[in-house]
């Protein structure tokens, strides 16, 4: 069978199933960082977008500005954007993730400058910061070294956008770490994993899903 009629199949298939489920109960579908979507995934979700409008289903999509779709014109599309928080916000935001200390007042400043309020940055920077023993948790959280040493450097959001890639394959992929390693575009060398296999998420959902796609098939012919 061509590659291209396998493919549209397959995808036909995901999308009767979910519609199917619909009818038996309410359904609320999730599909997070539409930014890294590959082209399959983008193919799933224009198909359901189209067929949607009288199902008892909400699709909801989170992504960043720079991502492009053609979902605009639907009657039943609607959009919330998140803005960077507020200065007032993001302090809020580094004193539920650090705590009250007076002593961690110049790192929020310095976190929230260096952020712009971004909350997914805060956060990840806050665990870069823990990442490089530059912050130590032992009932309350504390400052290690000087200021100026701690990895606030532009390539910490590089690793930072690394450990999300990661964690989209983890469970999908056995991984095996290679240890720090130059990478060509980032100052200091990173983690780089080595792609053993196929892992034991993905492994569950292929089986899952050949086991559903032949059943339902079956009962549509």
């Amino acid at each position: 069978m061509d590659p291209q009629i396998k493919l549209r199949r397959t995808l036909e298939a995901i999308k009767r199933i979910i519609l199917r489920e619909s009818l038996n109960q309410p359904l609320v579908v999730i599909f997070e960082d539409l930014h890294w979507i590959d082209s399959q995934t983008q193919e799933l979700l224009d198909l359901l977008t189209e067929s949607i409008a009288n199902a008892r289903m909400l699709l909801l999509f989170n992504y960043r500005p720079e991502y492009r779709h053609q979902w605009t014109n639907k009657s039943y599309y609607a959009q919330l954007r998140l803005d960077t928080l507020s200065e007032e916000g993001a302090a809020a935001m580094l004193s539920a993730l650090l705590g009250e200390g007076v002593e961690l007042a110049p790192l929020k400043r310095l976190v929230i400058e260096r952020t712009e309020g971004n909350p997914f940055f805060i956060e990840e920077m806050v665990q870069a910061l823990f990442d490089e023993s530059a912050l130590v948790r032992n009932g309350v959280v504390k400052v290690l070294g000087q200021l100026v040493m701690f990895p606030v450097a532009p390539d910490v959001f590089d690793r930072i956008e690394f450990r999300g890639a990661r964690r989209l394959v983890e469970g999908y992929f056995e991984l095996r770490d290679l240890g720090p390693t130059e990478v060509k575009g980032i100052s200091e060398p990173i983690n780089v994993y080595e792609v053993l296999g196929v892992g034991a998420l993905r492994g569950h959902f292929e089986l899952a899903a050949r086991r559903g796609l032949t059943k339902f098939v079956g009962r549509e012919r």
